[in-house]
């Protein structure tokens, strides 16, 4: 696994992890370096379910020149040749001889009035392109979540790879000490059995966070492409400088479910005039003109053309009470509009403050989780001058170890819980996950 060399400090602090996926790529193809930013783009660019929601745009630009095309006359060129047979008369029975007749023409219809569903629909197909933008925003919101999640678990996987793998070095050179001491007398079998066994403990958890990363390896690859494509090496850090971090104000008003629950009940009045456009009259303006003869040479001639315009109109008088049933179900879907509307405002107060809460709760915890791990630093130090001069046994080292191990997972597992926590706030709040993806690649150049 690659990784960029860092001071001690840094080790302790949030240095930067630099992990190179190797489980699903080859080795032959450069490797690429990829930070936040720019696995959100490949997310964005690879995603099915994104690129789904932007071809039910690109799908809407079509829906909505169809609705223009209603407004426009009808225009229809049709033949016909037909062999016919007719009474001689209309007092007489059936008879006469069989004859030929043909006919060519145009035939033009221009809707007049259709109670308003041609430009209700118009209407509703801009509307529904803001609804669709609103759902794109809304996945592109949520697809940028999850990469950050992702990201940021991969490296904290290989954190705390990084960090068991060192603490069982340090076990090691631990344990040729005891051996040592042991040898010459100076030390007992117990340090070197208890120093065996905490060895053989950080195995499994070893193991396991191996495999942790192993998994989140597959889940950022997933979601970015890139298995089975190439190398790419992940560049980021777990310390990121909070002084540059601001919180805002939120921004109800401004989120796209709560935008989108209001551009969807706009839109009704228009779906309700289309659905019951059919029970109004239907007004048209009609013009023929065609040729007509029983021969096909005189289609030709001049006495043989016709035309016509004229005025269509349609009244519906009776349909079973059927609008009267459809108004109902109108009125209940209008409704259920408002329903959700008081539903999505309610839930996203909500969100704002359960994100609130928790952002101030995580920020906390890293402040505290810092301040526990600097003294797990100094406690090691301590103790392990205290093992080589022989003023303390290994029992004292072993638990400052321990503390050490333990205090740095929580500082790093606070960190990334607070990252995913001020994505979850901005998001929630309204505010764009631009400003958080920038503030990452500030913490990526100052680590």
């Amino acid at each position: 696994m690659k990784r960029q060399a860092v001071s001690r400090k840094h080790f302790y602090f949030g240095a930067a992890g630099f992990l190179f996926v190797s489980a699903y790529v080859s080795a032959a193809v450069p490797t690429a370096v990829m930070t936040i930013k720019l696995a959100r783009d490949a997310a964005f660019a690879y995603n099915p379910d994104l690129r789904s929601t932007r071809e039910r745009l690109v799908e809407l630009r079509a829906v909505k020149s169809q609705a223009i095309s209603h407004l426009f006359p009808s225009i229809s060129a049709s033949g016909n040749a037909s062999h016919r047979k007719d009474a001689a008369n209309g007092a007489a029975a059936f008879g006469g001889e069989p004859y030929n007749v043909y006919r060519l023409g145009v035939d033009l219809a221009q809707p007049l009035f259709d109670g308003g569903a041609s430009f209700a629909a118009l209407s509703q197909v801009r509307k529904e392109q803001g609804i669709r933008n609103y759902d794109l925003q809304i996945a592109e919101r949520e697809l940028t979540l999850t990469v950050v999640q992702a990201f940021y678990t991969v490296i904290l996987n290989e954190r705390t790879l990084f960090n068991l793998r060192k603490n069982y070095e340090i076990e090691k050179k631990v344990l040729v000490t005891a051996q040592d001491r042991y040898r010459i007398g100076r030390g007992q079998l117990l340090d070197v059995l208890q120093i065996k066994t905490q060895m053989a403990l950080l195995d499994p958890k070893i193991a396991e966070a191996q495999k942790n990363l192993e998994t989140s390896v597959a889940t950022f690859a997933n979601l970015t492409g890139v298995q089975g494509g190439g190398s790419v090496s992940l560049t980021g850090g777990l310390d990121l400088p909070l002084d540059q971090f601001q919180k805002r104000a939120p921004q109800a008003v401004t989120l796209p479910e709560i935008e989108r629950i209001h551009l969807q009940q706009l839109q009704f009045p228009d779906i309700r005039k289309i659905s019951l456009a059919k029970h109004y009259p239907q007004l048209s303006a009609t013009g023929s003109w065609a040729r007509s003869a029983f021969a096909k040479q005189d289609l030709l001639n001049g006495y043989s053309s016709a035309w016509s315009v004229g005025l269509q109109l349609s009244v519906p008088l009776f349909s079973g009470l059927s609008s009267f049933w459809e108004r109902e179900q109108l009125a209940s879907q209008e409704a259920q509009l408002s329903i959700s509307e008081y539903r999505t405002v309610d839930a996203s107060a909500l969100n704002q403050i359960r994100a609130e809460k928790e952002l101030t709760l995580r920020r906390e915890l890293v402040m505290a989780t810092k301040k526990a791990t600097e003294y797990s630093i100094e406690s090691l130090r301590e103790a392990e001058k205290n093992y080589r001069l022989q003023t303390a046994d290994y029992l004292k080292l072993l638990q400052a170890q321990q503390n050490h191990l333990d205090a740095q997972a929580s500082f790093d597992h606070a960190r990334y819980n607070f990252i995913v926590a001020v994505a979850r706030y901005f998001a929630a709040t309204g505010l764009p996950l631009d400003e958080v993806i920038a503030w990452l690649e500030k913490g990526k150049q100052s680590s």
